[in-house]
């Protein structure tokens, strides 16, 4: 309704977060049980794109009481493609397998879909900026993901420091 009047390209709107964020960004692609009955349907909610920063899907060990909210996101199902996604999760993250179980859905539903790990890092890893240069190579592999998308042009503008042997690893979850 004001996507106009605010110069938003409602083509390319792209939701992202770190873990619940990422996990919330994520419904809002893919809801369709929790619409408020006075909801305008003409608007869509679905994003164009998502960035997700070590989503919360599933529970990490101990923590998966039925009603608990980690447990009904590991409940969720994906069966429509929807927006092309990113995700980045460290290796010692207790939510990297409900991330992978996620992402296979999405490949599995015909979405494209780009995971990446960081070796021995934990949750929430890309926010140990500066301590790390985690921080840059993640937003270095955004770059490179949203101007496959033609959301930005040109090279990526993040800088990893120099002597950085860390590198992210794309998989196939």
């Amino acid at each position: 309704m004001n996507a106009r009047r605010l110069g938003i390209d409602t083509r390319r709107v792209i939701a992202g977060g770190g873990s619940s964020g990422a996990s919330i960004a994520a419904f809002a692609a893919y809801n369709t049980a929790f619409e408020p009955e006075d909801e305008d349907r003409s608007i869509s909610a679905e994003p164009n794109a998502m960035v997700l920063l070590n989503p919360a899907f599933g529970c990490p060990p101990g923590q998966s009481s039925p009603g608990a909210p980690c447990a009904v996101m590991a409940r969720w199902k994906v069966s429509t493609a929807g927006p092309p996604a990113i995700l980045f999760y460290g290796t010692e993250d207790a939510l990297l397998e409900g991330g992978r179980q996620f992402a296979r859905q999405l490949i599995a539903a015909g979405t494209r879909t780009e995971f990446y790990t960081a070796e021995g890092q934990p949750h929430g890893f890309f926010n140990r900026f500066p301590d790390s240069p985690w921080h840059a190579l993640v937003l270095r592999q955004m770059d490179v993901f949203l101007t496959s998308l033609g959301y930005l042009e040109g090279n990526p503008t993040a800088r990893v420091p120099a002597g950085t042997n860390e590198a992210l690893r794309k998989e196939r979850p």
